[in-house]
């Protein structure tokens, strides 16, 4: 995959700050069921400041891996983490930062390339980190211009069960509700041509790259 890293165009940065602004949030209703954890997730916040802000070491969560499983609690119920299938990733990278004991038994980062298809197609390095970038385009006319005009294709990953060796298929799906595109500078107008062009061939990357 290293010899396709430059396809993807734009910075990714891991942050937790949408996360803690949720727990935030919560503090501030004091009739809010999850009020105490979010007391609490505030309080410990205050000797773990790292936590906010850029995380480029991801050391650092492993320092503070009880606090980042209590905050991510908002995400990953504690009672359901054994039978979840979930992980968050750094944004736009095979990256796992925190996952369910589910997710980490069927391997599914380790063996994403070779155990899944998207449209029944096998998964190769190149079009998954092609298919990446043009995932975070499409964020950004989601996010910014309010376009809604992303396909869905099914992702499917096959593990062997352990009781009986049969295979087992699962339907995989991205959340990026808390991958938020950040502007360097001012955003360009797109004209409905070019959002035509994109269209018609979503996955060509030169032509999102000219908008």
């Amino acid at each position: 995959m290293d010899a396709y890293q430059d396809i993807f165009p734009f910075k990714r940065i891991l942050s937790l700050d949408l996360l803690i602004e949720f727990w935030e949030d919560v503090a501030r209703d004091e009739t809010a069921a999850l009020h105490a954890v979010a007391r609490r997730v505030l309080d410990e916040l205050e000797s773990a400041p790292e936590l906010r802000g850029e995380i480029a070491d991801l050391s650092v969560l492993d320092r503070h891996s009880s606090l980042v499983s209590l905050i991510m609690s908002a995400l990953f119920p504690a009672a359901r983490r054994t039978d979840y299938v979930s992980a968050a990733l750094v944004p736009y990278q095979m990256l796992s930062v925190f996952s369910t004991s589910g997710f980490e038994k069927l391997g599914i980062l380790d063996n994403f390339h070779t155990r899944t298809t998207i449209t029944g197609t096998p998964v190769d390095a190149e079009g998954m980190v092609m298919g990446k970038a043009v995932s975070a385009y499409q964020k950004i006319l989601e996010y910014h211009y309010q376009i809604l005009d992303t396909p869905e294709y099914p992702i499917i990953y096959t593990a062997n069960a352990e009781e009986d060796g049969l295979p087992r298929y699962y339907s995989l799906s991205f959340d990026s509700r808390y991958a938020v595109p950040r502007p360097t500078g001012s955003l360009p107008k797109i004209s409905q041509e070019q959002l035509a062009q994109v269209s018609e061939d979503p996955m060509n990357l030169e032509t999102w790259k000219q908008i």
